[in-house]
């Protein structure tokens, strides 16, 4: 996008990207958090998942904001740099985001454990 940004098509497709992308990520978190969780706890859980699901977006937002404004103007315009700089800030977000998963809890099954017998929604769940 960064190098070709000035066309209709590649900003409709950057834009269909992260609409499809934003529809289909909280609807995978709920059901993993749902998954794992007792049936009693559900609506707290999916409470807790929607407030640091709102609490991070407000915050990146901010993060955004901060950045694109502080590159200055170009005219009447935020200055394009701005932009550069926040996408690489969501960049390294989501970089330490991925290296983050890496340590959270949770199942450590091969795929051949799966394939040998093991029933699929067992074992996704954690064991206690």
């Amino acid at each position: 996008m960064y190098a070709w940004h000035s066309s209709a098509l590649a900003l409709g497709i950057g834009t269909a990207t992260v609409v499809v992308g934003s529809g289909f990520i909280p609807t995978a978190i709920l059901a993993v958090v749902l998954r794992n969780v007792r049936s009693d706890t559900s609506a707290v859980a999916t409470a807790v998942t929607l407030v640091f699901r709102s609490i991070a977006l407000a915050i990146g937002v901010t993060v955004a904001f901060s950045v694109i404004s502080g590159a200055g103007l170009d005219g009447p315009f935020p200055n394009e740099a701005g932009f550069t700089r926040a996408f690489l800030v969501a960049a390294a977000g989501a970089a330490f985001a991925l290296l983050a998963s890496f340590f959270l809890p949770g199942r450590h099954a091969s795929v051949g454990e799966l394939r040998g017998g093991a029933d699929p929604a067992t074992a996704a769940r954690p064991r206690t």
